[in-house]
């Protein structure tokens, strides 16, 4: 019993939650990389996929489908994400998508009603493959501005710790 309980432990740590942040790294993304666009399926998973499109020439929207055996059926979820390159790394903002968000016009967004934002760190590997870093749900400090975020994610970067487990995602053929 007490194995399972521990094992247990490891699989809850292993599969928390990435950081939420109150605001984005920077309100609109840096670079849109053609290369994200299409039907994906993390590298584990057989069922569940996510259609990646552009909302618009810098932010992609993601349709992630969920299958639920219950219903046998997709459980259908928008996101909304755009990235950051920060040095020569590349971070991508992922929030619900909101078709009524209006663009702000500055870079620098505050804490309003504004809906949380996950963060994570994006590579791309030669066989047309991608990596998502999570940032870790370990970090703690909490953010109003996206310029303080910046600076605190620019200082803290080069930090393996600062990362949860990489989730590894593959290209459907359609």
């Amino acid at each position: 019993m007490r194995n399972l309980l521990i094992a247990l432990c490891i699989l809850f740590i292993c599969t928390a939650c990435p950081y939420e942040s109150p605001v984005p790294i920077s309100k609109r993304g840096d670079i849109f990389l053609e290369e994200l666009v299409g039907k994906w399926q993390r590298q584990d998973e057989n069922q569940n996929y996510y259609i990646v499109d552009a909302l618009d020439k810098k932010t992609y929207k993601i349709v992630e489908n969920a299958y639920n055996e219950e219903s046998d059926s997709y459980d259908v979820s928008l996101y909304q994400g755009h990235i950051n390159k920060i040095n020569d790394s590349y971070f991508f903002n992922v929030t619900q998508y909101n078709p009524n968000e209006v663009s702000a016009a500055s870079d620098e967004i505050m804490i309003t009603a504004q809906p949380s934002y996950y963060l994570y760190k994006i590579a791309i590997n030669k066989d047309g493959s991608f990596i998502m870093h999570p940032l870790s749900n370990y970090i703690k400090e909490e953010f109003e501005r996206s310029k303080d975020l910046e600076k605190f994610v620019t200082k803290h970067m080069h930090l393996s710790f600062f990362y949860g487990e990489p989730e590894g995602f593959v290209r459907l053929n359609e």
